[in-house]
């Protein structure tokens, strides 16, 4: 249940593969991404848009944050780059990416910036189920710090960051956990797996219609009907004869 909803939606880095070729103009997060931070200086003083999101909605914020890159975290954020832009699939904010990064030191960073450390992702996940999950025990305790709250329920299966760092044998935020407060009672709802089955094939299946919008939009060819058939790159396909 763990490993599955923190895939919901697909990682930033793997969504960032998909839709590589199909990049608008974002010179920063594409900077950012390859870790130059002499590029991202003279662009921003060339006036370039912090806040430009490659084709996945990676922007040069959340790159720094997947590369725990605090230098570079740093410019973006008094040249006034968005705390709380979402990717596109999931609607990972940075503080997520970091979060499940295990980056620590940019985490705080954002977070003393006035990152929101309670924001959720589309399957209901916070920063701290991230940071749970990562066993990341600087970020935890900064969460925690910033007002996060030590219980919060996914939707979906009702589990809590205890849940997420316990499944994982993340021993040292159990603790950090368990000290904060955290329930050890919280019990998740049964997963039925016919029903999850179901559920990460409609997901499977939006994430492939997702992928074929935004590829045709960027080639200026037709979007894609609901109910064309689709590969497991948001290709269309020709239908059988």
């Amino acid at each position: 249940m763990v490993l599955g909803l923190l895939a919901v939606g697909g990682s930033a880095s793997s969504q960032h593969s998909v839709l590589a070729d199909d990049l608008p103009n974002a010179p920063i997060a594409d900077a950012a991404r390859r870790g130059d931070a002499m590029a991202v200086r003279a662009l921003l003083a060339a006036g370039a848009d912090v806040n430009a999101a490659l084709g996945d909605g990676m922007t040069g914020l959340h790159w720094v944050a997947f590369n725990g890159d605090v230098e570079v975290a740093r410019l973006l954020v008094v040249a006034g780059a968005d705390l709380e832009l979402g990717t596109r699939l999931g609607a990972h904010r940075p503080l997520h990416v970091a979060a499940r990064e295990g980056r620590g030191e940019v985490l705080v960073l954002l977070l003393d910036a006035g990152a929101d450390p309670s924001a959720l992702t589309t399957t209901g996940a916070t920063p701290l189920h991230f940071a749970a999950a990562a066993g990341a025990v600087q970020s935890v305790s900064a969460l925690l710090n910033h007002g996060a709250s030590v219980d919060p329920h996914e939707p979906e299966w009702g589990q809590t960051p205890l849940m997420f760092a316990a499944a994982l044998g993340r021993t040292q935020a159990v603790e950090v956990l368990l000290a904060a407060g955290a329930d050890p009672l919280i019990t998740a709802r049964v997963m039925d797996l016919v029903e999850r089955d179901i559920a990460d094939r409609a997901s499977e299946r939006r994430h492939r219609a997702a992928v074929a919008v935004l590829r045709a939009q960027a080639k200026g060819g037709a979007v894609p009907e609901a109910g064309d058939p689709l590969d497991a790159y948001g290709n269309a396909q020709a239908p059988s004869s």
